[in-house]
Parts: C-alpha cells; structure tokens; sequence
C-alpha cells in the first residue's frame, strides 16, 4: 500500500460510481456524494498503514480512519449499497479484491 491524497481518492472513487450504477441513482444521491467528497478531504492523505473502514450500520454508512469516525454519518441503504458497489458489484474495480472480501479467494 502508498500514501494517497484527497484528490487521488476522490478522483478513483467518483470515477468508480458510474460502472455499477445508473445515472438517475447517481442524480439522486448527489448530496450523499458530496458529503463523501467531504469526509475524504478530512481523512486524507492517507498514510501507509492507516487502516479506513466503511461501516454501514442498517441507516448510515459510518467512515472511519485508526479507529476514528471521520464526518457525519451519510444516510440511506441506497447511498451505502451505491457506494459497496465499486467492490462488490458486477463490474468491480478490482476482482480479485471483491473476492478477497468476499472470502472466496485467499491473500498470499
């Protein structure tokens, strides 16, 4: 893992929404969206060995870095399963990590 930016985050992320979701879900969660754009801008950069963990708590989607809840809670099941989707859903960025999360695949 490297150190990454705000703008770096920020940039893999809104460019990661659009392969798993519609443009009238994006449309409607714009809000949400720039609420993650905020919460990133103050858990940014992030340093080698930090540890970010999104938590969806069945209304809120909770970000944290070390341990430490950064910004407000961002409302809704939708934002949160919009979100999840960069991972998890069926263009992922990445498939070997959403099997690594999934616990199908295992980590050298």
């Amino acid at each position: 893992m490297r150190d990454i930016s705000a703008y770096q985050l920020t940039e893999a992320l809104i460019q990661a929404l659009p392969l798993n979701n519609s443009a009238e879900s994006l449309a409607r969660q714009q809000a949400e969206i720039g609420q993650l754009q905020s919460i990133i801008t103050q858990v940014a950069p992030i340093k080698r060995g930090s540890r970010i963990r999104i938590f969806f708590d069945g209304r809120d989607t909770i970000i944290s870095r070390d341990g430490i809840a950064i910004g407000n809670p961002i409302p809704g099941k939708e934002f949160n399963s919009m979100l999840f989707s960069i991972w998890l859903g069926k263009k992922p960025v990445s498939m070997q990590l959403k099997n690594q999360l999934l616990g199908l695949s295992r980590t050298p």
